[in-house]
């Protein structure tokens, strides 16, 4: 590790990442090198972090505590961490270009964001809406029963987009506004976490901003999108943020429009011949009690 204080913590917490770490660790811009410390905890038994020492060794590899989940991942790194940014990266992501420096420019030049983001893009280069979300609320799952989504980004040619969360996959948090909220709140053990760690940044009064000019690439789910165990925890996360933001009564709702949705996603997959919409769905269907009462 570097004697002068970084710039910039990059936090990467891996699981079954062994395939993807390397390409993800290339996308660092080597010309700052020397402003970054890089901390890496392996949340699985794979051999991504020989990889990490291979391919940056300079990386502090943190001895692995099991799986732990990603939110108490970055809370372990983080307690290393020394710069006055942390920049939490997946994995299976990959920056593009300048991306980093752009993000940590705007994050030097507006003091009152807590938060920043890039925007994802597809190998084609348009952009990957999934990955821009809204904060999670009730009427937001009514809609998407519906399929009514929210505004989608159709350019990059905006300066910045007013964010109410941030994708955990590439988010520069300021050191200052992560001690002020503790962190990640551990029970989130995979999923809903970003939603509830902005959700507290915003409430102490941090602004919350996606960059379009900064890029990255992501592979989410580690190339299985649409893999029901990975709908499952989705849907276990949301669970959890929902009863603890609203009542019993309201957390419950929640839950039968969460398997409102899984069932319009199967019925819709059956009708139109979509098959892996279907199977990737009907697993939250037959099996509620896997997810419904959250982690």
């Amino acid at each position: 590790m570097k004697s002068s204080l970084p710039i910039v913590s990059i936090l990467i917490v891996g699981y079954n990442s062994e395939k993807h770490i390397e390409n993800c660790l290339r996308s660092i811009p080597r010309d700052m090198r020397s402003s970054i410390e890089l901390f890496f905890i392996n949340n699985s038994n794979d051999s991504a972090s020989e990889v990490v020492r291979s391919v940056y060794p300079d990386a502090l590899v943190v001895p692995t505590h099991g799986n732990v989940g990603f939110g108490a991942g970055v809370n372990l790194l983080a307690s290393y961490a020394r710069a006055p940014y942390f920049l939490l990266l997946n994995p299976d992501a990959v920056i593009i270009g300048s991306s980093l420096q752009q993000l940590i420019s705007a994050a030097v030049a507006d003091p009152c964001v807590g938060v920043w983001g890039g925007l994802a893009v597809l190998q084609s280069g348009e952009i990957d809406n999934a990955s821009v979300q809204d904060i999670l609320t009730p009427s937001l799952l009514i809609r998407s029963i519906f399929g009514i989504h929210a505004k989608r980004v159709r350019s990059l040619a905006d300066a910045q987009l007013v964010a109410s969360v941030v994708s955990g996959a590439f988010l520069l948090i300021r050191r200052e506004a992560w001690l002020q909220v503790g962190g990640f709140d551990q029970r989130f053990f995979l999923y809903a976490e970003e939603h509830d760690l902005c959700r507290r940044v915003s409430a102490l009064g941090w602004k919350l901003r996606i960059l379009p000019a900064a890029k990255f690439h992501h592979d989410t789910g580690s190339g299985a999108r649409r893999n029901p165990l990975r709908f499952e925890m989705r849907a276990r996360g949301n669970v959890t943020y929902f009863r603890k933001y609203y009542g019993p009564a309201m957390s419950s709702a929640c839950v039968v429009l969460i398997y409102a949705h899984a069932l319009s996603r199967v019925f819709a997959g059956w009708t139109t011949g979509n098959r892996d919409l279907a199977i990737a769905y009907w697993q939250l269907v037959s099996r509620p009690r896997n997810w419904m009462n959250g982690w």
